[in-house]
């Protein structure tokens, strides 16, 4: 339709609502009054009235003062008092004496209140300057104030009076087509009804209107809904077109959208954003649909929230249907409105013309939408339904049947479309410059909205996830289901997962326990195999925070769901509530004291584990400024360095012995230990357990200790190295529990770690003990060693064995795996040694024995001390390593593009001194910056391990794996860094020498 008829039909629609307007006033007041000035005051009231209830939700109260006189005061909204007046001609000064004077008796009883004269006529001359006084110069301002003062006075006012009058008053001009052209798309808007019935619901507010100003009533939000209501129900009689008119089923419009900012602010698809072209066309899914609609008639995008499923649906209508013949279905609540909008449709397939019936974000205002895409099946009509994984489980039905459902995934491709969009558009966070890296780093699944999250750093999905924890509340939903998305989000983002037996153990249910887990399964979690998992870690940090607002304090919860981590997540676990930000970890601490009082000992260990590495990593972080100068010193090197000089249990001063091996050419190694020696005394993993324990170790009972004896002995290690005391131990010690024939049953790392423990925490009462069993133990060490001959004396410790030739472990390896089993099983000698008796033929040695060892104690320090060490080093490098494959890809890509370049440089500039021609160091390497890039990326470079890599989420072929194992990158950029200095530096002296600027 043409703009023009447009026009000419709302004209038209609008001369017909005056005309029965007309007719309706004079039939009410039989001509006795001004039948125009009651109807331009009633329509202000209805717009004002209306105004209110769309904007704030609620009709405040209206008061209507007599609207049969036109001369009393047209309405009251609170503290605002309105004149409504009608004239065919403008006023002059004179005819405002009228009003005025009924607005001051009214000033003089509440000097606080407003007061509005609304005409339909336009204003002139000081009439129009007084509207607009506070605009008006300061001259002509005061002219117009003494004009008002002087008609005040002529009605009996003081200048006071004046003066409070005129701040007080506003004077609109607003002609009756606009307030009728504005009450209609008000009532439309509001009532969300379709415009032919819009003219219905006027004409019958202009009826209730009038019998309420006649009673001078005070208008509510209920008093409007009461007429909306019968309105409704009259309007229920009607057979043809009233799911139409109802608003339960809509023509679909593809008018350009006014406010293209909420697509990009993630606020909800319409169908204008995609008119705008706002959106990213995602070509191989609309494929998709398009298939599955043609074949299946039915299509479900299903998906969790925020995956861009209403941007596919109405792309795909917009492009492959014409507009008159798409509808979208808005309400389907009842079994009433089913059959409206079937007799609707099916009054449409009739007719012949193909139908799309589309369903956008299928929830609890269209809850019955299975039963109308069943009848759309029958009739041919096509639809297409997105719908969130919660809400299918929800409101899908068992009988729905000929459907096909797509669950839209987010490719790379895709990504990078969405990037250069939002770039375009500005809304890139300032941290993101790669939209693989931003691919890669949000991590499996990859799901959209936590992509554009990461991209833009916005709200867009927090908000989403507000209202879904809202609706559980507003929909009468299991309350248990928002405990088990507060436990189980949390866990999630303490990288823990959860054990569901032991989850619903402790939360009571009301609905079926299967029910629930299947409605937030795809949604807000994974579940699988018994174990719940976080969807995505991005959804469950969000919600951890949503569900932690104000109350609980996340440690009451993390001790809540402590019961339900599986054993080998529990020190990982402890260690992140420790560190998290917002959670109480005197609280949690406190919690943790207490569950040992009825935990095995093997939790309590696990427990250990994590407060160790929660107290590196907060010994880190007190000092990251200085780790962050020695990286910005020599890059990852630097901060291995500093961080062997804090290793928390086995002491190794790397900086001090190279700088004393260097002396004045060890510059970097002097620049770090000035820099360690600036570190904060933070208390650190030790010191934290020390705590603990000092703590917990009275609910130790002997029975615990009874339970396991390697357990027994890490516990006793533990004290040791925390200088705590155990009170149970003496009695555990004293007994049965160290009888000789219980200990050598026990498995080789059982055995170690007792005696370890044992040796460390009571030393007199452990040589004690192996001076009693010593043929017994070195009996069983010799066995579980697989060693033909041991031999032990304080100052050493040999063995003799024969290595496995064909074990995939070579030589040095199995040597030292069984020596550091003896250094734990019997640790007070001085020396560990030994030799590998190598059956060649005519007793041959091989040229290279790397089964000949021996070792002082010092430096085979015990494996847990070297494994405690290993959290240190893990806490530091995990802050320098790549966020991800892309940064490490990219950083070896820098080195490799700039070696190159310096070789083809130094190329040319050897083939130039070779034929005797001069070579400008300064032309071929850029003026000096190639070389300052090569050092850079020399500097930065990572140099990882394959299960570093890991840890970033890549997977790895095993020839990578293989080429990683063997140091091949790192043994390539040594070798290029030795070659590259040597070149480097004899650029140097040649520059310096030739009196040119040194590279720095």
């Amino acid at each position: 339709m043409s703009a023009r008829r447009k026009k000419r039909k709302v004209q038209t629609r609008e001369k017909a609502a005056r005309q029965e307007l007309n007719v309706l006033l004079e039939t009410r007041f039989h001509g006795a009054v001004n039948i125009r000035g009651i109807r331009y005051q009633m329509l202000y009231s209805l717009l004002r009235a209306f105004d209110l209830y769309a904007e704030d939700g609620k009709a405040s109260s209206i008061r209507l003062e007599g609207i049969e006189d036109v001369d009393l005061l047209g309405l009251r909204l609170g503290d605002e008092y309105i004149q409504v007046k009608t004239s065919q001609d403008s006023w002059k000064w004179n005819q405002l004496k009228k009003p005025i004077q009924g607005f001051l008796q009214v000033y003089r009883a509440d000097p606080y209140c407003q007061f509005v004269l609304a005409v339909d006529f336009t204003i002139s001359n000081d009439i129009a300057k007084l509207a607009q006084i506070e605009s008006l110069s300061s001259e002509e301002r005061n002219r117009v104030e003494n004009k008002f003062r002087n008609l005040c006075d002529n009605i009996g006012a003081s200048t006071d009076e004046a003066d409070g009058l005129v701040n007080r008053l506003i004077i609109v001009s607003l002609p009756e087509e606009k307030i009728l052209k504005q009450i209609r798309q008000t009532v439309a808007d509001t009532f969300e009804i379709a415009s032919e019935a819009v003219d219905t619901y006027i004409s019958v507010f202009v009826a209730k209107f009038l019998d309420w100003g006649k009673d001078r009533r005070n208008i509510t939000r209920t008093d409007i809904d009461s007429v909306r209501a019968a309105v409704g129900e009259a309007l229920a009689r009607e057979t043809e077109f009233q799911a139409y008119g109802r608003g339960l089923i809509d023509k679909i419009s593809w008018e350009s959208d006014e406010n293209l900012l909420d697509f990009f602010e993630g606020k909800g698809t319409r169908p204008g954003h995609i008119a705008a072209d706002v959106d990213v066309r995602r070509a191989v899914w609309l494929e998709r649909i398009d298939r599955a609609i043609n074949s299946s008639k039915i299509c479900i995008i299903r998906s969790p929230s925020g995956q861009g499923k209403s941007t596919l649906l109405y792309r795909y209508a917009y492009e492959q249907w014409a507009a008159e013949n798409t509808f979208i279905l808005r309400v389907s609540e009842s079994q009433e409105h089913v059959e409206l909008v079937r007799n609707y449709l099916r009054f449409r397939a009739d007719l012949g013309l193909p139908v799309l019936l589309l369903i956008d974000n299928a929830g609890w205002h269209t809850r019955l939408w299975p039963l109308i895409a069943q009848e759309c099946a029958a009739l041919g009509v096509r639809v297409l339904v997105t719908v969130r994984n919660e809400d299918w489980h929800r409101f899908a039905r068992e009988s729905l049947t000929s459907y096909e459902i797509l669950e839209p995934t987010l490719d790379l491709d895709d990504a990078r479309q969405i990037f250069k969009a939002f770039q375009l558009e500005g809304r890139l966070h300032a941290s993101i410059d790669s939209p693989e890296w931003a691919y890669e780093r949000i991590g499996e699944p990859h799901l959209l909205i936590e992509y554009v999250y990461l991209l833009t750093h916005g709200c867009m999905l927090e908000e989403r996830l507000r209202d879904q924890m809202k609706q559980f509340s507003e929909q009468k939903e299991d309350p248990a289901k928002i405990e088990i998305l507060r436990r189980t989000a949390l866990a999630d983002t303490l990288g823990a997962p959860v054990l569901v037996d032991k989850l619903l153990k402790n939360i009571q249910l009301r609905d079926d326990p299967q029910q629930v887990l299947k409605s937030i399964s795809g949604e807000y979690v994974n579940f699988e195999g018994g174990i719940i998992t976080g969807l995505h870690w991005v959804r469950s940090d969000h919600l951890a925070q949503i569900l932690h607002e104000g109350y609980p304090d996340p440690g009451n919860t993390a001790l809540a769901i402590l019961e339900a981590i599986p054993p080998e997540s529990i020190p990982a676990f402890v260690a992140n509530a420790i560190c998290r930000q917002g959670l109480d970890v005197e609280i949690f601490i406190k919690g943790l004291t207490e569950k040992t009082k009825n935990t095995t000992l093997g939790t309590i260990l696990a427990f250990l584990d994590g407060i160790f590495e929660a107290g590196e990593r907060q010994f880190f972080k007190a000092n990251q400024g200085l780790f962050d100068e020695a990286y910005e010193l020599i890059g990852p090197a630097g901060t291995f360095l500093l961080s062997s000089y804090f290793l928390p249990i086995v002491k190794v001063d790397i900086i001090g012995q190279m700088f004393k091996i260097l002396g004045d050419k060890g510059e970097n190694f002097r620049k770090l230990q000035e820099i360690a020696s600036r570190a904060s005394n933070a208390h650190r993993g030790l010191d934290l357990c020390r705590d603990f324990l000092s703590n917990v170790s009275q609910y130790i009972q002997p029975e615990s200790l009874q339970g396991s004896h390697g357990d027994t002995g890490r516990l006793l290690d533990w004290c040791s190295l925390g200088e705590s005391r155990l009170p149970a131990w003496p009695t555990v010690r004293d007994d049965d529990f160290l009888a000789c024939m219980e200990v050598i049953n026990l498995p080789l790392d059982a055995f170690c770690n007792l005696t370890q423990g044992f040796y460390r925490y009571d030393e007199t009462a452990y040589r004690n003990w192996f001076s009693q069993n010593r043929e017994d133990v070195l009996g069983y060490l010799k066995l579980h060693t697989d060693s033909i001959e041991l031999k032990v004396s304080d100052s050493a410790l040999s063995i003799e064995f024969f290595p496995d030739l064909e074990n995939s472990e070579g030589c040095n390896e199995q040597v030292v795996s069984r020596l550091n089993n003896l250094r734990s099983a019997i640790p007070f000698c001085e020396r560990y040694q030994s030799q590998g008796i190598c059956p060649l033929p005519f007793s041959l040695k091989p040229s290279v024995d790397e089964t000949q060892k021996s070792i002082p104690k010092e430096n085979l320090p015990f494996t847990s001390d070297i494994e405690k060490n290993v959290v240190w080093w893990k806490t530091v490098e995990s802050h320098y390593i790549p966020d991800s494959y892309y940064r490490y890809e990219e950083a070896w890509y820098t080195l490799r593009h700039d070696a190159l370049l310096f070789v083809q440089g130094l190329s040319k500039g050897l083939q130039k001194t070779l034929t005797g021609r001069k070579f400008n160091f300064q032309s071929v390497f850029e003026g000096g910056q190639l070389l300052v890039s090569v050092k850079q990326s020399l500097k930065y470079v990572p140099s990882l391990s394959a299960e570093a890599l890991e840890t970033m989420g890549k997977t790895l072929s095993q020839p990578l794996r293989e080429v990683l194992k063997e140091g091949a990158p790192n043994r390539w950029s040594s070798s290029f860094q030795n070659f590259f200095f040597q070149i480097f530096q004899y650029i140097q002296e040649r520059n310096m020498n030739t009196g040119r600027l040194a590279v720095h």
